[in-house]
């Protein structure tokens, strides 16, 4: 499974080049800090179009981004021919959900896999989860 972590500014969601650019099946988000509703509800519904089958999310902004993943999901018509799971382990350790995410979280397709570790925060604190799931580093976007 292609795997990468990537950190980001809060305020560089929108990033249009990231947007556009990448795809991924599975992602795992660690919110470290808010975000406006806007742009995370965007994000989710960006990275819902490209295919997305499993968000988990993690952090002290994590309950957001889930719920935002489910609005998307219910506020899009294409939503019931298309599965999408979201998760939020509350009480798990990051190594835990980052081995989850690389390893055991299975969609009903054989397609084929790429996870993303998106790490949302002012200071990159967790860049070390790459390591835990042989992540390939992308730059950093600065909003």
């Amino acid at each position: 499974m292609k795997t990468t972590y990537l950190h980001m500014h809060p305020g560089s969601l929108t990033d249009r080049m990231f947007m556009i650019q990448n795809s991924y099946t599975h992602v795992l988000v660690i919110a470290l800090t808010s975000v406006s509703d806007h742009s995370r509800y965007e994000f989710c519904r960006k990275l819902i179009s490209d295919h997305l089958r499993y968000l988990m999310c993690w952090g002290a902004f994590a309950k957001a981004w889930e719920d935002s993943a489910n609005d998307v999901i219910c506020d899009s018509p294409e939503s019931g021919s298309t599965s999408v799971v979201t998760t939020c382990p509350p009480d798990e350790m990051l190594e835990e959900v980052c081995w989850f995410a690389k390893y055991a979280a299975l969609t009903a397709s054989d397609e084929p896999r790429s996870l993303l570790i998106l790490e949302i925060s002012e200071v990159s604190e967790y860049a070390g989860v790459a390591e835990i799931v042989s992540a390939d580093r992308s730059t950093v976007f600065d909003a």
